[in-house]
């Protein structure tokens, strides 16, 4: 008799642990912080009114998930209508750095250097977010590489000490030069591992869309660090391995990202050693849902 009290105390404990699992999985999907959650909460506590709020939220998320970053001029005078009316709201004054950072790519024009530095004043004055103004300032004019040793100083001993880094070997074109060292490979990893974690998401207020993001772009790195060795097929079938996203969410977010890297890993394809694997890659590639999207 003891012996089955026993075997029932034991069986309600396991039951009791996979419950508690499971909660603690629902409640960390469940609590995730979206973008449209982050914008709502920070701009709130700013004090704009909500009807700016819900248009900043629509046209921040319609804007990230756009596949080319420049602003029809419609969109692009309601933004900077709308930011007029309350200069602080540095969400807006984001996407019309990028805006003007794309359009600097096709033209080197004095208004589109102007417009960039306007904007990234605007956002390093009000944002509550440090990591991502060293992060832009690398779009500005005023651009200085010793933003990121700044920048590895006040993250000392965080994960953005360790994307700080990388961030620097990729703005600075490193990787085609000299690729990856060992260190670095090595934080990349550990970058992989700790941005997962809710306690450095809450630490620093990134939401999920974010995390996909930064991802996106340490991804590319490590790609890109396989094709400077000429290791293009463990390159090419590191992509296939990501390059499919689940969350619908996530699906479109960074989309400018998610063909740039389809394209950096296709343009590769071609110096696999024989044309059967190239054939059998780039069908693979094309597969992909990411595909679809830049096909149409």
């Amino acid at each position: 008799m003891p012996n089955g009290r026993m075997k029932l105390k034991i069986k309600k404990f396991f039951l009791l642990n996979i419950a508690t699992a499971l909660f603690l999985l629902i409640s960390f999907s469940v609590n995730a912080l979206t973008m449209r959650e982050k914008i709502q909460q920070d701009l709130s506590k700013i004090g704009l009114n909500n009807k700016i709020i819900l248009e900043t939220e629509d046209l921040y998320i319609e804007y990230f998930e756009s596949d080319f970053r420049i602003l029809d001029e419609e969109v692009k005078d309601k933004i900077e209508k709308l930011l007029k009316r309350d200069e602080r709201n540095f969400y807006l004054s984001e996407i019309l750095l990028n805006h003007y950072s794309m359009s600097k790519e096709l033209s080197e024009d004095k208004n589109s250097k102007r417009n960039i530095q306007k904007y990234f004043d605007l956002y390093k004055k009000y944002s509550f977010y440090d990591y991502l103004k060293y992060y832009y300032e690398n779009l500005s004019p005023s651009y200085n590489k010793s933003i990121y040793q700044k920048m590895k100083q006040e993250y000392s001993g965080t994960i953005f000490e360790k994307i700080a880094k990388i961030w620097e070997k990729s703005v600075e074109k490193e990787i085609e030069k000299t690729g990856l060292t060992e260190e670095e490979s090595r934080l990349i990893e550990e970058i992989f591992v700790e941005i997962d974690k809710k306690e450095i998401q809450e630490q620093f207020r990134l939401s999920e869309e974010e995390v996909f993001n930064l991802k996106l772009e340490i991804q590319l790195v490590k790609i890109e660090n396989y094709f400077y060795k000429k290791e293009y097929e463990k390159g090419i079938d590191y992509y296939l391995s990501i390059a499919n996203v689940e969350k619908e969410n996530l699906k479109k977010y960074a989309l400018f990202n998610q063909e740039v890297m389809w394209f950096v890993v296709a343009s590769n394809v071609g110096n696999l050693e024989t044309f059967e694997k190239a054939k059998e890659k780039i069908n693979k590639l094309e597969a992909l849902e990411i595909y679809r999207k830049i096909k149409y």
